[in-house]
């Protein structure tokens, strides 16, 4: 790493701070640099980071980052520790008992990050920033060019990330060994804050059709439904591009100052439907043909086992 911040442990900030090891300690938020806290960076960088940061000490090196901030550490006194990889964490044992002695005092966990809830919390949050920030590039996009909007289902990568995100970090939240409820966090209010906080304006009466429609328990009716998880995955997604490219649709034209029909597109929800269906069509076009084959295969699959069944009972043992 080509930076390294060095801060007293009695400047941060203890509320902020979720679990306290040697190798992994982890906190809630981002943590504020006090004043004097020192950051080393490259030579290069180091006139404009210190008018940027007057109240940081900023220490510049020449050539390739190394560790110097274990230098700087033994230089002021104190005792750099050394690291065991292969049990990582520290090599001193002792050191490391009075860390984890420290952490029960002051009522702090010692989990490894990896295992912990805020894990989830963590990854939940990033998925749905990133989700926000794509929306916004696509906003911008379809502000240069309106047909942007009709040819979104060419965007193959983008949409990859957005089915991703949207059901992983969304829906169906990350798997954690010690976390048994991680798996059914939705998180579809934390997405409708984040994306009114960075501009998108939802009418009460969206946010609450958002909520309800974009959950687990619809994702998996959804999967009951269509016999297949990536299907369900794709229909749900897509019908939640289609809400927020319609309401995209609406603070764009409030920017331009079109006359407002939001009345008429609030009180309807297939007029609203009607102003995205380019964009929702032209999604799910490319798959309609395949989901219509897919299910239509699987029914075809579970007729033909219970004619089967039905023919002939006895080889039921031979054929399974």
């Amino acid at each position: 790493m080509k930076y390294t911040i060095l801060i007293p442990g009695s400047k941060i900030n203890e509320e902020q701070l979720i679990a306290l090891r040697g190798e992994d300690t982890y906190f809630k938020g981002s943590i504020k640099f006090p004043k004097g806290a020192i950051i080393l960076v490259p030579e290069k960088e180091r006139e404009i980071l210190q008018k940027e940061n007057p109240e940081m000490q900023i220490i510049g090196y020449e050539g390739e980052p190394k560790d110097y901030g274990t230098a700087l550490l033994s230089s002021m006194g104190y005792k750099a520790e050394k690291i065991d990889n292969e049990k990582r964490g520290w090599k001193d044992d002792k050191d490391i008992d009075k860390v984890y002695e420290l952490a029960k005092s002051k009522g702090k966990s010692t989990l490894e990050h990896w295992a912990s809830k805020e894990i989830n919390e963590e990854d939940r949050g990033f998925k749905i920033s990133y989700l926000s920030n794509l929306f916004k590039f696509i906003q911008e996009k379809i502000k240069e060019d309106p047909n942007f909007v009709n040819n979104i289902h060419k965007e193959k990568d983008l949409l990859s990330i957005i089915y991703s995100w949207f059901i992983g970090g969304v829906i169906n939240g990350k798997e954690n060994m010690y976390n048994e409820k991680s798996l059914k966090t939705e998180g579809i209010d934390e997405l409708l804050e984040k994306f009114s906080e960075d501009g998108f304006e939802f009418s009460e009466e969206q946010s609450e059709f958002m909520k309800e429609a974009f959950t687990r328990e619809q994702y998996e009716k959804m999967v009951e439904q269509y016999g297949d998880i990536k299907i369900a995955q794709e229909v749900l997604t897509n019908h939640f591009i289609g809400q927020i490219l319609f309401i995209i649709q609406q603070d764009i034209a409030k920017e331009k100052n079109v006359k407002d029909n939001s009345q008429d597109l609030d009180t309807s929800r297939v007029e609203s439907c009607e102003l995205i269906k380019s964009a929702v069509e032209a999604t799910e076009s490319v798959r309609s043909g395949e989901i219509n084959e897919q299910v239509h295969n699987i029914k075809s699959k579970e007729s033909e086992k219970t004619q089967s069944q039905i023919v002939n009972e006895d080889d039921i043992e031979n054929n399974l």
